[in-house]
């Protein structure tokens, strides 16, 4: 009978038992499989990845020449953040009149995060007001043609 001090159940040595006969008699256990399934319940397309990236794409970036011999690290205009971009897709979507694209918060942030080496620009040694609004004003007369992508 396994022992009540070492905390170690019936159920447990059942299972060890019946994984090792399972492993054909070379006593190797098999890996963990909590949480491991194939059956997403909801997986988003390509095309929607695909369409958050190139809007991304479509910022200006702007060089900071003071970080640019310790970083690579590309910035983005300090007026923006990541949730004024993908509202700014969602009202792209819906004016171009795409009714099937679902575009989430969580993917747009995921995508940012994990497929770009960007931040956003803040001043922090010199002044450069006028390319601040140079590149705001280019961010401004930006339109994104959405009529390319075939969804």
């Amino acid at each position: 009978m396994p022992s009540s001090t070492r905390d170690i159940t019936v159920q447990y040595v059942k299972t060890a038992l019946r994984k090792k006969v399972e492993s054909h008699g070379s006593g190797v256990a098999e890996p963990d499989q909590r949480g491991k399934h194939h059956n997403r319940p909801f997986k988003y397309p390509e095309v929607v990845r695909n369409l958050i990236r190139a809007h991304i794409q479509n910022f200006p970036i702007i060089d900071s020449h003071y970080v640019r011999a310790t970083t690579s690290k590309q910035f983005l205009p300090e007026e923006l953040n990541v949730s004024m971009m993908s509202r700014m897709l969602m009202t792209e979507v819906r004016r171009a009149g795409i009714e099937n694209v679902e575009i989430s918060r969580h993917l747009y942030d995921h995508i940012f995060n994990t497929e770009f080496n960007l931040s956003f620009f803040t001043l922090k040694k010199d002044g450069y007001v006028s390319l601040l609004l140079h590149y705001t004003k280019i961010l401004c007369s930006l339109q994104y043609k959405l009529s390319d992508w075939k969804i």
